[in-house]
């Protein structure tokens, strides 16, 4: 640009200036443990990292990351961090955001005042935990950063495959004669989920042990039995017989 400037009497002087446009750019990467591509068990926690930084030599201004919690999974409380970030939360699918961690989070956001030129390697991160009902199918997440330069840039998506479900079977109806015993529970009394199974067959009247798949019933009456299986990550199923 150049200026020139001219007195009343008609003297004049001229001054020039160059202003670089230069191409403003946000880097942006999403990470989690177990990575993606993985499977993971419901009732299980994924931990995500967002990895960001300014690729520019200026320094951008009211840096924002914004991540939905991913359908199937549940946000854990305390778990978001970013070093010189402000933390706010959205429970209303984004629209609004403050500083309440109480149940449901939809959305987390990350404010950064000022990312200086050429600064990389920045990160946020929050943890979710796997729904129990989030079963046989897939999780995919992606993430946005923007500022006030700098329009919005979405990160990779990160995808998880879930196993298969907890699932308790009673086993079949049977009859007996009175004074008489019978194996009950399934072949398995116990599927899917994470293991360690945890058995609580209710009533508890006739039964030789109530805490085990297949317990010895000796009922007097014909008795419904239910028995609720429950794995390592809390959860649960029941069924009956």
């Amino acid at each position: 640009y150049t200026v020139e400037v001219t007195d009343t009497n008609g003297c004049s002087d001229t001054g020039s200036m160059t202003l670089t446009v230069q191409t403003c750019e946000l880097s942006i990467n999403k990470s989690a443990n177990p990575v993606g591509g993985s499977t993971v068990v419901p009732g299980s926690t994924i931990a995500y990292t967002i990895t960001y930084g300014n690729l520019q030599s200026i320094d951008l201004n009211n840096v924002e990351i914004i991540d939905a919690i991913p359908t199937g999974t549940t946000y854990t409380t305390g778990s978001a961090s970013g070093t010189g970030t402000t933390i706010t939360y959205s429970h209303d699918g984004g629209s609004t955001y403050n500083s309440s961690e109480t149940a449901p989070v939809t959305h987390i956001r990350w404010i950064r005042a000022t990312l200086p030129a050429s600064t990389s390697g920045q990160t946020v991160s929050f943890q979710g935990k796997v729904d129990c009902d989030t079963c046989d199918t897939q999780i995919a997440n992606s993430a946005t950063i923007k500022s006030d330069e700098v329009g919005v840039t979405t990160s990779n998506t990160v995808s998880h495959n879930t196993s298969s479900c907890i699932s308790a079977d009673a086993g079949p109806d049977k009859s007996i004669c009175s004074g008489c015993s019978v194996t009950i529970g399934g072949s398995p009394t116990a599927s899917g989920g994470a293991g360690g199974y945890i058995y609580n067959w209710t009533p508890t009247t006739g039964l030789n042990d109530s805490t085990i798949a297949n317990p010895t019933a000796s009922p007097m009456a014909t008795t419904t039995y239910t028995v609720e299986v429950t794995d390592t990550n809390g959860c649960s199923d029941t069924g009956s017989m």
